[in-house]
């Protein structure tokens, strides 16, 4: 799951629009829109059914974000910031009080923990997503995250853009394809 943050975007109308574009990037990418609240945006990648690839997607939808707000910015000559976190792990996927589905648990409130710590215009992610999106995805370490509630600092890093994709699998690294 991801987050991005738009603050100040206090025109209705801007953000009817940005959400929707970013509607739009999210579900080419396989993602689901989770919710859109305030001036943040929640996407699922992987819930209900995981793929091999999520990281990747997740990271890929990211970016398309920050581009889309660029756009926007651009076409509407606005000064807004973008930050986003993007982190893995177990959640909870069900209902809410009989609203549409929806997750919780350590890896959205993780993603949230990246997405504020994030700088203006970046896109941070856990070690797990790194590792996850290694073969597609190029990375800065940045300094271990302190997040309440955990013992050791959480590893962080800032994505950076898609690698080379000449060089940036080894067969080693290969994903399993067919695998249950």
């Amino acid at each position: 799951g991801g987050l991005a943050d738009v603050p100040d975007s206090t025109r209705h109308a801007v953000a009817d629009e940005l959400f929707s574009r970013w509607r739009v990037a999210i579900e080419r990418h396989g993602g689901a829109v989770d919710k859109f609240f305030g001036e943040m945006a929640m996407a699922v990648f992987g819930a209900p059914v995981a793929r091999g690839d999520d990281a990747t997607r997740a990271l890929r939808a990211a970016l398309d974000l920050r581009r889309d707000l660029e756009a926007l910015c651009a076409e509407k000559v606005l000064a807004l910031q973008f930050r986003a976190g993007v982190n893995a792990g177990e959640v909870m996927y069900g209902r809410v009080g009989g609203d549409r589905p929806t997750v919780m648990g350590d890896a959205v409130n993780g993603a949230q923990r990246l997405q504020e710590a994030a700088r203006p215009g970046e896109v941070l992610a856990s070690a797990e997503v790194a590792r996850a999106a290694a073969g597609a995805q190029a990375f800065a370490k940045r300094e271990p995250l302190r997040v309440r509630g955990r013992a050791e600092p959480v590893e962080t890093l800032e994505v950076l853009g898609p690698r080379d994709v000449r060089t940036a699998v080894s067969p080693k690294e290969a994903p399993l394809i067919g695998r249950e």
